[in-house]
Formats: structure tokens, sequence, C-alpha cells
């Protein structure tokens, strides 16, 4: 499959390959991190978490905190406990929606709860919790707790508006952007926010940085979307549009719906869910040959212009470049 091409974005000055090579000290050091919090004695808590340990991972939200800091002139090397601690709530979450979702695996693995039951599932996901908090407790402060809490309630808001919008035709674009604002793009805003947080900035600072996180995020799950769809199963770990057959309507599928022309078509193949295979694959084919795609990478592409525009505040310099580098990189990746 051949890149989403970006068309000549105007941002974006370094190499993208050196942008995690920039901190790549320091996210050493956020895997030793976890692995000490994924290691216990606990005899029944032990096979879970070195389970979980195995998993890996993008580690997103560790290196945007790291990279944020950066870019207020903090060490990222005096941070990295926050930084494993935010990757710990990321993956107490995955746990959770694994649950929620009876899905059977995750980064090629089986899920937590398929293997010692649901029970197990949801107290790893607290576990996972509860070891985060008290780190963040602990090096973040009062302030730092308060945003995270903001995360939990978010995440959770959403994955009931998504439960609720499951096989739903008359969705609205406006829905959509909440729900992932909430899933995802508020999770990574607060990452860059405690950046400016803990190096000590101003309101104004952390704002600009949380409005590059959260927006940059929103570009980030679009993408996602599109690659559901335009993958395959060898590349994906899946089917494509899964979540298409899991009746989660992304913004290709509502954009499609609300064609006059397309839309009539694809109401054909997704009524009366669940919706088999076959109609599912149908109606993937007709998002494929229209413009949905089209459209949905330029939201994409204007959600990552409106975050690069918010690092404006913050001191030129190459930390902000390669903030902008990673936004970039987000933007443009591919299967």
């Amino acid at each position: 499959m051949k890149p989403l091409e970006g068309k000549g974005l105007p941002y974006g000055k370094g190499d993208p390959r050196a942008v995690l090579r920039r901190i790549e000290g320091p996210m050493q050091a956020v895997e030793a991190m976890l692995k000490d919090i994924l290691s216990t004695d606990d005899p029944f808590l032990k096979p879970v978490l070195d389970h979980l340990a195995r998993g890996g991972g993008k580690r997103l939200r560790p290196a945007l905190f790291l990279l944020s800091v950066e870019a207020c002139q903090g060490d990222p090397y005096e941070f990295v406990s926050v930084a494993a601690a935010l990757e710990c709530v990321h993956m107490a979450s995955l746990v959770h929606d694994d649950v929620i979702d009876e899905a059977d695996r995750r980064r090629g693995l089986p899920t937590v709860h398929r293997l010692w039951g649901t029970k197990a599932g949801v107290l790893a996901g607290d576990y996972l919790f509860a070891r985060a908090f008290s780190i963040l407790a602990r090096e973040g402060g009062p302030r730092v707790v308060e945003r995270m809490a903001q995360v939990i309630s978010d995440l959770a808001s959403g994955e009931l508006q998504q439960q609720n919008s499951l096989y739903r035709l008359d969705q609205s674009e406006e829905e959509y952007f909440q729900r992932i604002h909430q899933k995802t793009a508020s999770f990574l805003g607060e990452c860059c926010r405690i950046a400016g947080i803990v190096t000590g900035q101003g309101e104004e600072t952390q704002d600009a940085l949380y409005r590059f996180g959260q927006r940059v995020g929103m570009g980030f799950q679009v993408i996602d979307d599109i690659l559901d769809l335009v993958g395959d199963s060898q590349t994906l770990g899946k089917p494509a549009a899964s979540d298409l057959a899991a009746g989660i309507l992304t913004l290709p599928v509502i954009y499609g719906l609300q064609d006059a022309e397309l839309g009539p078509r694809l109401r054909e193949y997704l009524q009366d869910p669940p919706w088999g295979r076959a109609r599912v694959e149908e109606a993937r084919h007709l998002l494929l040959a229209s413009d949905a795609i089209g459209y949905t990478y330029r939201r994409a592409r204007e959600f990552t212009e409106e975050g690069r525009e918010a690092l404006a505040s913050l001191p030129p310099g190459e930390a902000r470049d390669t903030l902008e580098d990673l936004a970039r990189i987000l933007l443009l990746r591919s299967l």
C-alpha cells in the first residue's frame, strides 16, 4: 500500500526519522520504569502483568509528553516516571476496553480477559490505574492528578457514547468528533499540558500545549479510521473495516451516509444490524470508490494544522520543530 500522501504540508522542518531519536535515551528509561511498574511478586498478578509487558505499543503518550517537556526547556530525564505513569494509564484503559468490547486479541496477543477471565481483566486495569496515580501524585502533584482524573472521566464518557451509538445511521459529524475527543484526543492533549505543568509554565503555555496535543490527537484518530478501511488483515492484524463490522460508525462512513448519491446505496447494506461480513465488505468498497477517504484525510490535515498553529506561542527552536515533525509523522503514517 502506498503511504497517505501529505501533498506538501508546510511544516515539519526537521528529518521525521530524527523525532524519536531525539528522546531515545529518556524513552529507554521509560521502558525500564514500565518494567518496574509491571513487576510484582504477587502470584496471581505476576502472569497477567508479565503478559501485558510483552504487548509493547507505540508509546505515543510518553513521547508527546517528553517532547513537550523539551519544548518547555525542561530535562526529559527528570520526568521519566511521569511519562511511564501516563503510558500505564493508557495500558489500563486498553485492558478495560478489551473487556467492554469482548476483544480476543490486542497487539497480536490474546487479551487478558480471554486468558484469565473478565474479573482478572477488570482488576488488572484497576491495579495499573492505582500504580499510575500513585506515581503521578508523588511526582506531578495535585494539578497533574486533577488533569488525569479528567482524562479518565472523558474515556468513560466517550466509551458510553460509543456503546449507545452502535449501528446508528443518523449520527452527525459533531457526535463523532465529540466521541473521538473523549476517547483519544483529550488524553493526548493532557499529556502535553502536563509537560507544561511539571516544568512550571504559565496557563497560556499550558493551554497552547493542550491544544496542540488535542488537535493532533483528533487528526491521529481520524487517520486511524481511514487505515481501518484501507488496510488489510495482514497489515492491520484484524479484518479490514472491523469498526464498521462492530457497528462503530467512523467519519468516512458518516460522510458517505450523508452524501446524496452514496448514502442510499450504503443504507442498502447497513440495514438490520448486526451486519454480516459480506455486507460490510460491500459498504467498504463503496466508500473506497467515493471521496469519503479523501474528505476524511482533509479533515485530519485540518486538525493537524490547527495543532501546529498552537505551538506558535512556544519558544522557537529544535524542540518545537520536533513536535511539528511528530505531528507530520502521525498524519502521514501508513501501513
